[in-house]
């Protein structure tokens, strides 16, 4: 197992990204591939992958930076309002391209107040999901959902979905933070969780978070207690990831954690975190050395 960075964090925190990179030995980079092509964040001008040529020119800029791309990232939301297909096959080539095996994927959608609107949902999803693996699938490339929105959060639909997909290419980007956090599950769970989703995962986002001792192992009301005002640096919140990276070791997981602590987005809004007049640079550093201890770089 070992650490990466997602760059959208490096790029709006850290004035010189690259010393950072270096400095730290973090060689390894998520990055998210917008509609039309573009990368938003690996420069201070975007950089298309539309072709194998413009993708080469990406792959040889972060090359001399000593950086190779390591994950991809979509904000997709198979909602019928986006041609998610095209997106998908484009940026499997590209993937291809670089040797990254495995594509996040995302579904961000308030889910409805009836079994039966959700379970119709649940299965427009599905859909859109079985097509859009066996377009990855011509290019040899998985497609990882993680848990980030209100569908995605619940364990029971995640393990649904591996029970009818896992067999199809469809993986988990497991967020060591969002069950907790945007999930609201309860903190033994999810430990519970990453055992049940660990063998399925080929991704993985850091984050972490701290709720008063009262609630963290109740199902908490995520608009009650709501993440920004409660996030963390990793290695101050609720989460321990020294037991989340034992249970991924155990169940067989080498891939790479990426590092997306957005705390750093919320200094000036978390009360759960003292920053002292700290900065999102002066943090950084400290929760990579933190994370240094469980993850190789």
């Amino acid at each position: 197992m070992y650490l990466g960075m997602r760059d959208v964090i490096l790029w709006k925190t850290i004035k010189d990204p690259w010393t950072m990179l270096k400095t730290h030995g973090i060689s390894k980079m998520e990055v998210r591939i917008d509609p039309d092509m573009m990368l938003r964040f690996i420069n201070t001008e975007a950089m298309s992958v539309a072709s194998k040529e413009d993708g080469q020119r990406v792959i040889d800029y972060l090359a001399e930076k000593r950086v190779r791309i390591e994950g991809i990232l979509l904000l997709t939301k198979f909602d019928g309002q986006t041609d998610e297909n095209s997106w998908i096959k484009n940026c499997s080539a590209f993937a291809r391209q670089t040797g990254v095996k495995c594509i996040r994927i995302d579904h961000w959608k308030e889910l409805p107040t009836t079994l039966k609107e959700t379970e119709e949902l649940l299965i427009s999803f599905e859909k859109r999901l079985e097509n859009a693996l066996k377009i990855a699938d011509d290019y040899g490339i998985n497609l990882a959902l993680e848990n980030h929105g209100p569908l995605s959060n619940r364990p029971e639909i995640m393990t649904r979905l591996i029970e009818r997909y896992s067999g199809k290419g469809f993986r988990i980007c497991f967020d060591t933070g969002n069950f907790y956090v945007t999930g609201g599950l309860a903190l033994d769970d999810v430990y519970k969780t990453a055992r049940l989703l660990a063998p399925y995962t080929a991704s993985a986002h850091l984050k972490n978070a701290s709720y008063p001792q009262a609630v963290r192992n109740d199902k908490r009301d995520i608009k009650k207690y709501p993440y920004g005002i409660h996030s963390t640096p990793v290695e101050y919140g609720d989460v321990n990831h020294a037991t989340l990276f034992q249970i991924f070791r155990e169940a067989g997981y080498k891939g790479c954690f990426f590092y997306e602590d957005e705390v750093l987005y919320h200094l000036d809004k978390t009360t759960s975190f003292q920053n002292n007049g700290k900065s999102g640079s002066d943090i950084m550093p400290k929760t990579l050395e933190y994370l240094k201890k469980y993850l190789a770089v």
